[in-house]
């Protein structure tokens, strides 16, 4: 898993920094707008572009719409999927009482080891090395798990106890597959690009309007409306990033931590 890991530009930057970038590059369009409309002239004009200027606006709207709505289910469906993994392995922790006392040991061990390295990959933030190190853990305590299993369900004696363990154990290294992947399944970057371009393109709109129809620019309106995008976007990318940011999975990830108990002497 861990060689699927691939960190680009965009992911390495800080969501703040890309919204302040956003909302620069807004107020640098706007001038832009403004001077250019500046040097057509002021006249008065023989055609109707509301049409047009509000069809760009709405096209804009909806993309801002449909990408945030994008980052906060795939938010939600993180969410869900920790909790998941959580029961997986305390069902798994817990067949282990089917077997006997010197064979339930083992599988105690092992399981411990497993649990840590998932709280590892959880503290790892975005750390890339120690989620790499996590998941390294993860499959090899996996594996041993999945393996012993396997050899057991040879023994008639085990039978029952293996025709229990062995799905639980299936559903428990399957989601943490997934969950790895959802993690890196995130708001298509081509999307998020159309949006940015959109953005500058209504911001240039606004201030070539202003100039080429003979109205004053209002700055107060300007600036609110470029604040009030930056935001927008900085949340939008912050429920992309549950890693790090203000918006994170702390509070579903305790329920990972909280299988610690089932180890406690």
């Amino acid at each position: 898993m861990s060689e699927n890991i691939k960190v680009d530009f965009f992911i390495r930057a800080e969501s703040w920094e890309i919204s302040l970038v956003v909302f620069i590059g807004m107020i640098i369009f706007i001038i832009l707008g403004k001077k250019i409309g500046e040097r057509s002239g002021y006249k008065k004009l023989e055609y109707d572009d509301s049409i047009v200027s509000m069809g760009i606006y709405t096209l804009m709207a909806f993309i801002l719409a449909f990408t945030f709505t994008m980052a906060g289910t795939r938010y939600d469906s993180r969410k869900k999927i920790i909790i998941d993994e959580a029961n997986a392995i305390g069902t798994a922790v817990m067949r282990s009482n089917l077997y006997p006392d010197s064979i339930k040991i083992e599988y105690m061990n092992d399981f411990s080891i497993y649990l840590e390295s998932r709280i590892k990959f959880v503290e790892a933030r975005d750390d890339v090395n120690k989620i790499k190190e996590s998941l390294k853990e993860t499959e090899l305590y996996g594996d041993k798990l999945f393996s012993r299993a396997a050899i057991l369900s040879k023994n008639p004696e085990f039978l029952v106890a293996s025709n229990q363990m062995i799905p639980a154990l299936n559903e428990m290294l399957d989601i943490a597959n997934s969950r790895f992947h959802e993690e890196l399944y995130k708001v298509p970057i081509p999307i998020i690009f159309m949006l940015f371009s959109l953005l500058l393109i209504t911001a240039f709109i606004y201030g070539y309007s202003c100039s080429v129809k003979g109205k004053k620019l209002n700055w107060h309106f300007a600036i609110s409306y470029c604040i009030i995008t930056m935001i927008v976007i900085y949340l939008m990318l912050d429920f992309d990033r549950p890693r790090r940011g203000i918006i994170t999975l702390d509070e579903s990830n305790n329920a990972i931590i909280a299988l610690r108990s089932m180890f406690a002497k």
